[in-house]
């Protein structure tokens, strides 16, 4: 994004942010001369690259790698470490337009041969970005529009987007008193089709279009008039299905741009409700498209539907949140369904599965916090619900059936609940595995924290026989010798015992 701390105080800075907001930071700054050095920008598919405008002593076309931020540019043109310039821009000239298709192959961009509105005549070229280097804006690749103040005002194309393979663009034209969008071939610059009629019709400014990655929708702003505060809309590639997305009227939102996944839009809005409006950068859901969509069929005889990443996304997740909330609930039912067999009472049965569903709500809590620092796969919360019922109504069964097989072995009620949550935790220092040996402790009739072995001769099973071998039975390989907690903490069998 382009930024500066002022309206006049400084040129324009690049800067970035994360989609949640967070980590806000100048990636690059340059000398304090006219616009700087991030005069418009545009990402060159995933290589880390952005192409940017500059304006400090020479107009250009340049590419800035982003790998090197934050960078300090200190010349004034030319090429540095981070910066190369891609296309000059003749001095009294200028630059007011810039895009890079998606595949990161095609660039398009706009040059005015003077700053006289009443004179100037505005270009818009496209050329194959590979092998382009220090070339003159005027003369590199080839025209696609041309339009001259002299004969047709000085309203110049108010913004274009290529597709993602560069074979179409989306562009905002004069069209009676307002403007409107058209899509074009990129090879030929011909008109494909007219996007919107309203500028023609009512005099609405309809600008800076964005096409989405899967060329399905154009995200555009629409104002009525040059005084008119922008709204966000979209509208289908082929014309149909137009849509406003925000609705603010104390509000301007501005320049909207897709998200790679064709889920989100972000876009510079201004609150003039503010003391002092500042031009802002937001990020939102595009399900309010799809939502603004679906009313509009509910309430024409038109039937508009959609397709793309976005529309299948929504689908997906819809059916994985009806699927889910449909399982959970059978799930939770079957659970208490056994919990009340094991238990034989309702208020029993109830607890594992509140303890479960109170772990959740703080498991819930944990990952929310750590969303604000990192962006997490939707299904994260599913898998923590499932896995935390499932976790927490197993080890409780596994609890009560260890504290029942104590008690059949003849253990007082507190020896079986200390001796059944010993056994319960197969990897704890409590239980160990020692060669043909099982070792435990359990707290006697006398109070004392006794360790006791059983040798595998016998035909002890690695964990069963250990666990339901009685403590009372004589055995030569049992130490019935009272010893301190302190001693137990490394405490091994002796080769005797071994």
């Amino acid at each position: 994004m382009t930024s500066k701390p002022g309206e006049l105080e400084r040129p324009f800075e690049i800067g970035g942010v994360y989609p949640n907001g967070t980590n806000l930071a100048t990636l690059a700054e340059g000398p304090r001369f006219d616009i700087g050095i991030a005069g418009e920008l545009s990402w060159i598919a995933d290589t880390g690259l952005l192409m940017t405008n500059e304006r400090i002593s020479i107009h250009e076309y340049m590419t800035f790698d982003t790998e090197l931020a934050p960078f300090n540019r200190t010349v004034s043109d030319h090429d540095d470490d981070a910066f190369t310039r891609i296309l000059v821009i003749p001095g009294g000239q200028g630059g007011d337009g810039l895009a890079v298709s998606g595949y990161g192959e095609t660039v398009m961009w706009l040059i005015r041969t003077s700053h006289d509105p009443n004179h100037y005549t505005v270009t818009v070229r496209i050329a194959e970005l590979e092998g382009l280097e220090n070339e003159s804006a005027n003369d590199a690749g080839r025209p696609l529009i041309t339009h001259s103040a002299r004969t047709q005002g000085p309203d110049f194309p108010r913004g274009f987007s290529l597709s993602e393979d560069g074979s179409t663009f989306a562009i905002s034209l004069k069209s009676g008193h307002g403007f409107d969008l058209y899509l074009m071939d990129s090879s030929t610059g011909e008109e494909i089709r007219q996007l919107t009629t309203s500028g023609l019709d009512s005099g609405l400014e309809n600008f800076y279009p964005d096409i989405s990655e899967d060329g399905q929708w154009v995200a555009f702003s629409s104002q009525a008039g040059a005084d008119g505060r922008p709204d966000l809309h979209v509208i289908n590639i082929d014309g149909s299905g137009l849509a406003k997305v925000t609705d603010t009227s104390d509000v301007s939102e501005m320049r909207p741009s897709w998200s790679p996944d064709g889920l989100k839009l972000a876009y510079q809005s201004q609150n003039f409700t503010d003391d002092t409006p500042n031009w802002d950068i937001y990020v939102d859901e595009s399900e309010v498209i799809l939502d603004v969509i679906e009313e509009a069929n509910a309430s024409s005889g038109l039937r508009v539907t959609t397709i793309g990443n976005m529309s299948v996304e929504r689908l997906f997740v819809e059916m994985v949140d009806e699927t889910f909330q449909k399982g959970e609930m059978i799930g939770i039912i079957t659970a208490l369904v056994i919990m009340l067999a094991v238990f034989g009472a309702v208020v029993e049965a109830l607890i594992p599965i509140l303890i479960a569903i109170v772990s959740i709500f703080a498991a819930v809590g944990i990952i929310a916090m750590i969303s604000l620092a990192r962006e997490l796969n939707e299904f994260t919360i599913i898998v923590t619900i499932m896995v935390g019922l499932a976790v927490g109504i197993d080890y409780t069964l596994f609890i009560v059936q260890r504290f029942r097989e104590e008690r059949d072995n003849g253990l007082e009620r507190y020896d079986a609940i200390t001796n059944g949550g010993i056994h319960c935790q197969p990897h704890s220092a409590l239980l160990r595995h020692c060669g043909g040996h099982c070792t435990s402790w359990h707290v006697d009739h006398a109070g004392h924290l006794i360790q006791e072995f059983w040798h595998r001769h016998d035909g002890c099973s690695r964990h069963r026989r250990c666990r339901l071998a009685n403590p009372a039975t004589s055995h030569p390989w049992i130490d019935r010798r009272p010893r301190k907690l302190a001693d137990y903490t490394n405490h091994w069998p002796t080769k005797r015992q071994r």
